[in-house]
């Protein structure tokens, strides 16, 4: 496979993903319980691409700083208006 392909295989990855994330919902009272569970996989995901988009290699400032990495791919490439108002536990250094 050339690159060109695999980036669309990468790429095609996790919009599938993002997918399956958009359509994780219950009925009534049970989505209220899942909804913690759906912002924890966001951010996995989100950290998953900050860490390849500004990986050890290219940013070695951000090698081990985990939150200013996501903070970083978070104010790059966000587009909600409140995304300077992160506050998930496993984002603390």
């Amino acid at each position: 496979m050339n690159v060109e392909g695999r980036i669309t295989q990468f790429t095609e990855y996790f919009r599938e993903q993002i997918e399956v994330l958009v359509k994780l919902s219950l009925a009534g009272d049970a989505d209220v319980q899942i909804r913690p569970y759906r912002k924890t996989l966001w951010a996995t995901l989100i950290d998953c691409l900050a860490g390849i988009r500004f990986d050890s290699k290219n940013y070695p400032e951000l090698g081990k700083q985990n939150r200013q990495r996501f903070m970083r791919f978070v104010e790059e490439y966000g587009n909600w208006p409140h995304r300077s108002r992160i506050s998930v536990p496993f984002l603390v250094s």
